[in-house]
């Protein structure tokens, strides 16, 4: 039930496989007594299979939305992009290529989600970037704490401009909620200077 929950949280296209199917095709996700199903049952997979059970959970549910909708199957880097305000917008980047997009109201919801992303993929290069706001906003200097404290070395905290960042336009049309685009644009802010 957790994958399904995390799966769900994220937006991910879920298929479950009964005693009709005869092929599966996609990212299969699925612990030893479903890789066992699957077996007796002689149901032809098609794809990559992630097994819950030798890499846990939470980091076999992430890295199935992340190989969905990345171009490849090996993550060089993941970025983070946080516009923190009444709605705290979350975006997550790997190998450039925006894979989660989301906001919250509740802090902690989007730290949770932020450490989840980080913590469940292996990846050389991780970065979060937190926008700097243009005026104080109640509870920030909290927030940055909570995060750099979460994070501790699994990842680099970068505090970018958030001048614009909400304005900017991003030719995508699954983005409508301004705080998840605000979130994109500060993860896409410095990575033409990057190396991804």
């Amino acid at each position: 039930m957790k994958v399904l929950d995390i799966l769900n949280r994220c937006r991910a296209l879920v298929k479950g496989v009964d005693e009709n199917s005869r092929k599966v095709h996609g990212i299969i996700v699925a612990d030893e007594n479903g890789l066992r199903y699957m077996n007796e049952m002689r149901i032809e997979i098609s794809g990559m299979v992630l097994n819950i059970d030798s890499i846990g959970v939470e980091r076999g549910a992430i890295r199935s939305v992340i190989l969905s909708r990345t171009s490849s199957t090996r993550i060089e880097s993941i970025i983070v992009g946080i516009d923190y305000g009444e709605r705290i917008g979350v975006a997550v980047l790997v190998n450039s290529d925006v894979v989660f997009i989301n906001s919250y109201r509740n802090k902690i919801e989007a730290l949770k989600v932020v450490r989840m992303f980080i913590d469940s993929i292996d990846a050389e290069r991780k970065i979060v970037r937190i926008g700097l706001p243009n005026k104080p906003h109640k509870g920030y200097d909290d927030f940055v704490v909570r995060l750099s404290s979460m994070l501790k070395e699994s990842a680099i905290v970068e505090f970018i401009s958030e001048d614009g960042s909400s304005k900017r336009k991003l030719e995508a049309e699954n983005i409508k909620d301004e705080d998840s685009l605000a979130a994109v644009n500060i993860a896409l802010q410095r990575i033409y200077s990057d190396e991804v």
